[in-house]
């Protein structure tokens, strides 16, 4: 099974790798660009021979063709977890991180209804920082956002969508 994770570098994303890779999966790693790719005992979170084991792939939410160029690859799922997670930075900046997190899943809902390759994908989106308490917010979606944006998902016929 071929599974991307985006936000492969972020915290969850490199737990979730370490699991799928632990279960014999084909992982890709969709990271920003600008991720550093030190040479130290661990990257992220990911050690050397966990680092060498995933596809890695270049990942800028804000722009539709890197969005488009990442998941043209034939996936059987996707897990969708980069954001601005951080509530402070998404309170420093609200429109960056309503570009990343709001947009920048559009631009991946629309680009993997481009693409599906004949089969079905799984889309997991999180919509709140880990371990932290949601705070009412324009750039940080409630609970109850959350659970309506989940169920309009899952009642469209298209991907499965998960979210938290």
């Amino acid at each position: 099974m071929k599974v991307l994770v985006t936000g492969a570098d972020g915290f969850v994303g490199r737990w979730l790798i370490r699991r799928l890779l632990n279960d014999g999966r084909e992982v890709f790693g969709a990271e920003r660009p600008s991720a550093p790719h030190g040479s130290g005992p661990t990257v992220n979170g990911l050690t050397p021979e966990e680092r060498a084991a995933v596809h890695w792939l270049p990942l800028e939410l804000t722009d539709s063709e890197s969005v488009r160029s990442c998941l043209h690859h034939p996936y059987d799922a996707v897990v969708h977890l980069a954001a601005v997670a951080s509530t402070r930075d998404a309170e420093r900046d609200p429109g960056y991180a309503w570009t990343v997190n709001a947009a920048g899943s559009a631009r991946i809902a629309h680009a993997l209804s481009e693409v599906r390759h004949g089969a079905r994908s799984t889309v997991v989106v999180r919509a709140a920082p880990a371990g932290r308490p949601i705070r009412r917010s324009p750039s940080v979606p409630t609970r109850r956002a959350s659970s309506v944006r989940k169920w309009r998902c899952s009642r469209s016929g298209g991907a499965r969508a998960c979210g938290s």
